[in-house]
């Protein structure tokens, strides 16, 4: 992790070891792994006074920094400074900055880094896709949310349990809970098992309405099915029944 890797670089200067480009390179991934936006940056600007050239690596690895901050100003801001260097993004690359686009809630770009995506003959894949979601879930577009499930199915892809999940929570975020179930039900035909985010998106969109003893019932009806099916509840699912 972040420390031990800050440990290890510290033994090195204290015995006196030169650290080279791939060292370099890992203190970079670990301070982005670890969210450190600043410190990547910091290790980042160090491999290049040192004399070493940054590689795609190196570029990927400080886009995932600020993707993990939700900084997706920086993320693309790095994009532009790696193709100035001539070097062409990776499919990690773009998975990080389609990641940085969701978590601003920006799904234009995320529309737009798949686009790019598919110019650089790279295909996007269902982590990318599921970021797009997100990015509609974020801005409560159930029509891209749509949109962008349907290009998912006719490409084939392999839909998980965050798929569903996603598509689920949008819909009973909207108050849309019908809409919610028949998702929730279209999991189950797919042979996946719901777990605690699919139930817990459901508990809450009950909660949410807090309209009648009906909206309660169906919210206890979800969180006893969840319990029968082996799933723990949380403190948060207990939350949302009370509330309800």
């Amino acid at each position: 992790d972040f420390a031990r890797a800050r440990g290890v670089f510290g033994e090195m200067a204290r015995m006196q070891v030169d650290p080279n480009q791939q060292t370099f390179g890992k203190m970079i991934e670990a301070s982005a792994k670890a969210g450190e936006e600043r410190e990547a940056k910091y290790w980042f600007e160090l491999l290049k006074s040192r004399g070493f050239t940054p590689d795609h690596i190196h570029y990927t690895a400080m886009i995932d920094a600020a993707a993990k901050n939700g900084n997706a100003d920086a993320a693309q801001g790095w994009l532009t400074t790696m193709r100035s260097a001539c070097l062409v993004p990776s499919e990690i690359t773009y998975a990080s900055l389609v990641n940085a686009a969701a978590k601003k809630g920006d799904p234009n770009l995320a529309e737009r880094l798949l686009s790019s995506m598919q110019g650089d003959k790279i295909k996007p894949d269902v982590i990318c896709y599921t970021a797009l979601l997100i990015a509609y879930a974020k801005v409560g577009d159930t029509q891209g949310l749509l949109r962008c499930f349907d290009t998912m199915s006719s490409s084939q892809m392999q839909l998980d349990n965050p798929v569903f999940s996603v598509m689920i929570d949008a819909f009973a975020k909207a108050g849309k809970l019908s809409d919610a179930r028949i998702w929730f039900s279209r999991m189950q035909q797919t042979k996946l098992k719901p777990d605690i985010r699919s139930y817990g998106a459901l508990i809450n969109g009950y909660a949410q309405l807090r309209s009648s003893f009906d909206s309660w019932k169906k919210a206890q009806s979800v969180f006893v099915e969840m319990e029968q099916n082996s799933i723990n509840a949380t403190v948060v699912q207990y939350n949302q029944v009370l509330k309800a």
